[in-house]
């Protein structure tokens, strides 16, 4: 079986989208996914009960790579690498984890619920093979 690596990230910005604190960051968000090598899936959740992001200030990720080193390199590696080091300007910081990955089978697109399950389990459980973080990954699983 084929494998993809997805990603969930979840952060409060300093403000909603529509202010004048946030144009950087907004400025940035279409040449930013123009940049993604190795992007397979992602989903806008305009019903995931978050709201409407032009007046709330939770932003949610949601995407599938098609490896690891695809989304290390396009997070690290990128044009992204300047939005990231810009992050405090836009984004408080949070003291529990915000972002994991875990491996899908290939053409999986979890869902926000799926995706929020299993944030909870590396902020219950650290790290394991079913979620864990760029600072401790874990390989696809083996065939059956």
């Amino acid at each position: 079986m084929a494998w993809h690596l997805a990603q969930f990230n979840i952060a409060h910005m300093v403000a909603p989208l529509d202010q004048p604190v946030m144009k950087g960051f907004v400025d940035a968000i279409e040449h930013i996914n123009e940049v993604a090598a190795g992007f397979y899936l992602a989903t806008v959740r305009r019903r995931s009960g978050l709201g409407d992001p032009r007046r709330t200030t939770a932003v949610v990720n949601m995407s599938v790579w098609e490896s690891a080193e695809a989304l290390e390199r396009y997070v690290y590696r990128s044009d992204h690498i300047g939005v990231l080091r810009r992050r405090k300007e836009w984004f408080l910081p949070i003291e529990r984890p915000s972002f994991v990955l875990w491996w899908v089978p290939a053409g999986h697109l979890p869902k926000v619920a799926e995706s929020r399950e299993r944030l909870q389990q590396l902020a219950h459980s650290g790290p394991t093979a079913t979620a864990f973080t760029f600072r401790e990954t874990f390989s696809p699983p083996e065939p059956a």
